[in-house]
């Protein structure tokens, strides 16, 4: 009897992640519906609510992956949105644990350097402060500022190297 109810207990847990996950894959259909129709404002509120439900189940793949799809839409629709996703990936970093704050330590470093290619010009003829002139405004930091934040953060995603080895890629497939 016990083998019996276990058996249905494992059944019951594996066909409700698969329920889950089929949930998210059409959310994620919608999303890409809308996109290609150029509909970004709808497409957002679809990804507000997959993000919503990623923080309360604790599924950090789906969140990493909303966190991508509102970064994209909210530099479509807002001006200077850079300043607010950037924002956005240090708060998730603050409330978040290993390994999501890895992948997130990773994604925020790629953001600053992102920014600096498309910006490079514009770093040329900053002059090097002592200190950052604004902790938060990233756009004013000169170019050894930036560039430190860029290392410590890509350090930062690295700790734990032998846990993240641990780690099964796919667990991450939905972002990879």
């Amino acid at each position: 009897m016990k083998k019996f109810t276990i058996t249905i207990l494992i059944v019951f847990l594996f066909s409700a992640i698969s329920i889950a996950q089929n949930s998210y894959n059409n959310h994620w259909k919608q999303v890409e519906k809308l996109e290609l129709e150029n509909l970004p404002k709808s497409a957002l509120k679809i990804v507000d609510n997959i993000y919503t439900k990623a923080e309360k189940t604790d599924n950090a793949p789906q969140l990493i992956k909303s966190l991508f799809y509102k970064s994209k839409f909210s530099l479509i629709l807002e001006e200077d949105a850079q300043l607010k996703v950037i924002n956005n990936f240090k708060k998730h970093i603050a409330l978040t644990s290993f390994p999501t704050k890895n992948i997130l330590q990773n994604i925020l470093a790629n953001l600053y350097w992102q920014y600096y290619k498309k910006n490079r010009y514009n770093f040329y003829n900053r002059t090097k402060t002592a200190k950052k002139i604004d902790a938060i405004d990233f756009r004013t930091w000169d170019l050894n500022t930036l560039f430190n934040e860029i290392n410590s953060h890509y350090k930062a995603s690295l700790k734990g190297a032998t846990e993240l080895q641990k780690v099964s890629i796919n667990n991450f497939k939905d972002i990879l």
